[in-house]
């Protein structure tokens, strides 16, 4: 079987000058996010040792405290800061784990709140989020990491593209005959994310496609 490492260089080697240079550094781009996500998975499993030790002290402390008093509203405070500042780091974990196996279906808003999060971190406070999502839940034939992976590179097309505009657009509907979509707006440019996120619906069943509407990224629904 040939290395794919050196298929790869015959490939950049092809390329005219300029674009291959452009390829080449979001490959470098692409390698240093997944080297910080696999220190992020290790940082993470350290730091649940300490946050777990901060929640049991908050807990005694708790404890002692009069009800309804400003010391165990303060520590109600530090303790919600707490585990919603684990549950962002889960779902980094979560994100640069590896699926064992795919799941038989997923929850898609579910998946996609989940990619949100990770997208929330990088973009800060310089984004507008417009969230729209089904009445009833749609379960799509996808495992939830593989739906999380593609949405966080659409969502992340989208953020660089709203630099502008400052408002992110993200709708999950279902959609006739028998698939969910996920739309997000602006598009953005065509990048290895948005090609990683096009392999990912169509090993699924699914596709990937750019409309004066945004991205579209459609996965089967599990009915």
């Amino acid at each position: 079987m040939p290395d794919p490492a050196d298929h790869l260089l015959a490939v950049l080697d092809a390329l005219p000058a300029a674009q291959r240079t452009a390829v080449e550094r979001e490959l470098a781009a692409t390698a240093r996010r997944a080297s910080a996500g696999e220190l992020a998975v290790d940082t993470a499993h350290d730091a649940g040792n300490g946050v777990f030790a901060v929640l049991g002290l908050v807990d005694l402390l708790l404890a002692d405290a009069e009800p309804g008093s400003k010391a165990a509203a303060q520590l109600e405070l530090v303790r919600q800061t707490v585990v919603e500042l684990w549950d962002d780091l889960r779902v980094l974990v979560e994100f640069a784990r590896d699926e064992p196996e795919p799941a038989p279906a997923t929850v898609f808003e579910d998946a996609v709140r989940g990619a949100l999060t990770i997208v929330r971190q990088g973009a800060g406070r310089r984004l507008e989020l417009v969230e729209r999502y089904p009445d009833e839940p749609l379960s799509v034939a996808c495992g939830a990491n593989a739906v999380r992976q593609a949405a966080v590179h659409l969502l992340g097309a989208a953020r660089d593209a709203a630099a502008t505009t400052r408002v992110l657009e993200v709708e999950v509907a279902r959609e006739t005959p028998g698939a969910a979509v996920l739309r997000v707006r602006p598009a953005g440019a065509e990048s290895l994310g948005t090609v990683v996120a096009r392999r990912i619906a169509t090993d699924h069943g699914g596709s990937l496609e750019r409309s004066p509407d945004g991205l579209l990224l459609r996965l089967p629904l599990v009915e």
